[in-house]
Order: C-alpha cells, then sequence, then structure tokens
C-alpha cells in the first residue's frame, strides 16, 4: 500500500509540474505578444509624430489651446505641421488625420484634460467674493478727497443744481410706471429711486458750501467712494451671475468639443478642389473671388486636398455623432 501511494503521489507531482510548465508558457507568449503589440502601436504612434514634426505635449497643448477659441480647427495644426503634413503623399496625410482623431478623442477623456479643462474654467469664470470691496473704500474716499482740495465752493454748484434736477425730473416720471412692461418697471422705479435719493441727499449738502466747505468736501467725497463701491457690487454681481450660467452651460467638455467640430463642419464643406489659382504679387489668389471670401479653414482644407480633408469630416461626423 505505501509504495502505491508513493506512486500515485509521484504521478500527480509530475502531472503539476507539465501542466505548471504549459501555464508558464501561455503566460510568457502572451506576455510576449502584448509586448510586442504595445511596440508596433507606439512605432505607430511615434512613426506619425515624426512625419507630423511634432509632439504629443505639443499636441495635447495645441488641442487646448483650440478648443478655447472659435476659429477650432479641429486638431490644432501649427505652422511646421502644416509645412511637415504638405510633404505626405495623400494616404500619408490621411493615416496621420486618422491618428489624430483617435488621439484627440482619448485625449479629451483622460485626467489630464479633465483637471486643465477645470482649472480652466475656474481662472475664465471665477467667483469675486464681495467682501473684496471692504478694504477699498477708504482708498476712494482719498482719491475723491484729494481731487477737491483745489477746487472752490462755485466749482461745485453746478454740479449739484443738475444732480438735484436730475432727482426732481425723475420724480415725475413716476406717473409712466404702470405703462411700462414689468420688467423694464421694476428697472425705471429703481432708477427713479436713486434719483430721488441722490437729490435729497445734494439737497442737505447745498447749504455747507458757505457754512463749512471743508465739512461739504468731506461729505461729498466719502458719498463718491460709497457711490463707487456700489457700482462695483453692481458689476461684480453680475459678472459672478454670468459666469455661474456659464460655467453651468460649459462644465461639461463634451458640450464645447461639439459646438468646434460643428463649427469645422460647417466650414469645411462643398469645397472646390477643382478651383484655379493665379499668382498675384507672389502669392496664390483664387481665379474665382468668391473663394478669397472663404474661411480660413476652407483655405486650409483646399491645399490639404480631397483625401485628408474628407478623412478629417468622416473623423469629426463620427466624434460628433458619439457625443449625442
Amino acid at each position: 500500500m505505501p509504495i502505491f501511494n508513493s506512486y500515485n503521489a509521484s504521478k500527480k507531482a509530475i502531472y503539476f509540474t507539465l501542466l505548471a510548465m504549459k501555464k508558464f508558457r501561455i503566460v510568457s507568449i502572451c506576455i510576449a505578444l502584448i509586448l510586442v503589440c504595445l511596440f508596433q502601436v507606439a512605432w505607430k504612434v511615434s512613426d506619425v509624430l515624426t512625419d507630423l514634426n511634432t509632439s504629443e505635449m505639443e499636441l495635447r497643448d495645441r488641442f487646448f489651446s483650440n478648443l478655447k477659441q472659435k476659429q477650432f480647427q479641429l486638431y490644432g495644426w501649427s505652422s511646421n505641421m502644416k509645412k511637415a503634413a504638405q510633404t505626405l503623399d495623400p494616404s500619408r496625410q490621411t493615416q496621420a488625420i486618422d491618428f489624430l482623431a483617435t488621439w484627440a478623442k482619448g485625449y479629451s477623456a483622460s485626467k489630464d484634460f479633465k483637471e486643465r479643462y477645470a482649472a480652466w474654467l475656474d481662472k475664465q469664470y471665477p467667483q469675486i467674493d464681495l467682501k473684496t470691496l471692504e478694504g477699498d473704500i477708504e482708498e476712494k474716499y482719498k482719491r475723491h478727497l484729494r481731487n477737491t482740495q483745489n477746487m472752490q465752493p462755485a466749482d461745485f454748484t453746478p454740479t449739484l443744481d443738475i444732480l438735484i434736477q436730475n432727482g426732481e425730473t425723475f420724480s415725475g416720471m413716476e406717473g409712466m410706471l404702470s405703462s411700462l412692461p414689468p420688467k423694464d418697471r421694476v428697472e425705471m422705479k429703481k432708477q427713479i429711486d436713486d434719483a430721488k435719493k441722490e437729490a435729497l441727499f445734494y439737497k442737505s449738502l447745498k447749504p455747507l458750501l458757505k457754512s463749512d466747505f471743508e465739512t461739504f468736501k468731506a461729505k461729498y467725497a466719502r458719498h463718491q467712494a460709497e457711490r463707487d463701491i456700489e457700482s462695483e457690487k453692481g458689476r461684480i454681481e453680475t459678472n459672478n451671475l454670468e459666469n455661474a450660467q456659464a460655467l453651468s452651460r460649459l462644465k461639461d467638455p463634451n458640450q464645447l468639443i461639439k459646438s468646434r467640430l460643428l463649427y469645422f463642419l460647417e466650414n469645411s464643406k462643398n469645397i472646390d478642389f477643382k478651383a484655379q489659382t493665379k499668382l498675384v504679387n507672389n502669392r496664390k489668389k483664387f481665379i474665382n473671388p468668391s473663394y478669397e471670401q472663404k474661411h480660413e479653414i476652407w483655405k486650409f482644407c483646399y491645399r490639404m486636398g480631397p483625401e485628408p480633408t474628407e478623412a478629417a469630416r468622416r473623423n469629426a461626423q463620427a466624434w460628433l455623432n458619439s457625443l449625442k
């Protein structure tokens, strides 16, 4: 019995050893295949980047830069890339376009792009804290006070009379409020109230021109500083609201990408690749003058030719369809 058991144990050991060797060979072969595929992909990427005289870092920068601007040319060609692309044959240009389309779509979904995009949005559409204005009022007051130092009472009289008259004029317009649309009515009511308030303030201030000119200047400067702060506060509140709306609208980068893809497709259609040109002052000009008014994307695609242009439009449309 012990001999039999020993035999069975040896047989099992040999079986598991062979099985382990087989699995090791399979894993080794898989790893080798993966390394070969990665090497081939890396070689193709490097090859295309070399053909276009660029680098992946430059592509990232140009893609992001073009995305922020209205003149979006899909893949962000630099002048060096354009010159390099023009030396390639059409089939090679088409391969480059296909590569760039795949690369751009992949990069737009990457962590690097999303973090960069979010940082740009925060910088482009900031929310300003109104507390930042609190320290400004004294500086503004001092500036307005300095501006009054060389002025005489007679210099203020015309300005005060106009401001007081404005308040009285606006007061007479209150009867018109009911005839205005609700939205305009609110704004007009605010203007009337502000004008009346200003008129009352300057009426109370005017006697100081004769009785205490220094106190007049101090109160006048303080009032002007407060008005400056209120004006800036209103501007900041409006900007904060508009920026919040923009952030909400653009928080998904795909919405911006869609608009840029549509822009490219709109400006790269109906290209007359048979259009004739002539030299004018050593520059090529279209014989058909209307073509000179075409968009730069249209002209660029004309210079690329039909095959690369069709590849760019095909990739742009496919990318757009995937975002719907």
